[in-house]
Formats: structure tokens, C-alpha cells, sequence
């Protein structure tokens, strides 16, 4: 979850991809939180939040990923869709 946090609050851009995503499919608009930011007892709903929209995440990372030219961050994105898959 924190890489994914990462990956997301690194540029709006990307937040705006997924958010789009999420209205376009009619899907409700899901934050990615900072893990620390959540109390243990919360912790649940941010890996069910998570799983929710993972599909729209894991169409983010995909396009984010075709538009990167650094070869070391398109591996790093292919990484974090990887684990993301696993």
C-alpha cells in the first residue's frame, strides 16, 4: 500500500487518470491513503478500498508506464503492477 501511495501522490496527473477512470465506469472515488495516516483500526478499510478500485489502479499504472521514457521508472511502475497482480 505505501508504494502504491507512492506511485499516486507523486503527480495529480495521475490521480486524474484514475479519478477519471472511476467517473467514466460509473465507480465510486476511492482516496489512496498513507498507510501511517490510517489508524490500525481502520486499516481494513484502506486494503478494501484498495481492492475495490485495484483494476482502475492497475489501468493507471499501464498507461502511466506506456508514456514514461526513463527505463528505470517504467520498471519501477511494471514492478509495483506486479506485486499489485500477485
Amino acid at each position: 500500500m505505501k508504494r502504491c501511495y507512492k506511485f499516486f501522490s507523486k503527480l495529480s496527473k495521475r490521480i486524474d487518470i484514475l479519478r477519471g477512470y472511476q467517473e467514466f465506469l460509473n465507480k465510486p472515488e476511492i482516496k489512496i491513503c498513507k498507510i501511517f495516516d490510517i489508524q490500525w483500526l481502520l486499516c481494513f478499510e484502506a486494503v478494501k478500498n484498495l481492492c475495490i478500485t485495484l483494476e482502475l489502479l492497475l489501468d493507471t499504472l499501464v498507461l502511466t508506464a506506456m508514456k514514461v521514457t526513463n527505463a528505470q521508472k517504467r520498471d519501477s511502475i511494471i514492478a509495483l503492477y506486479e506485486e499489485l497482480c500477485n
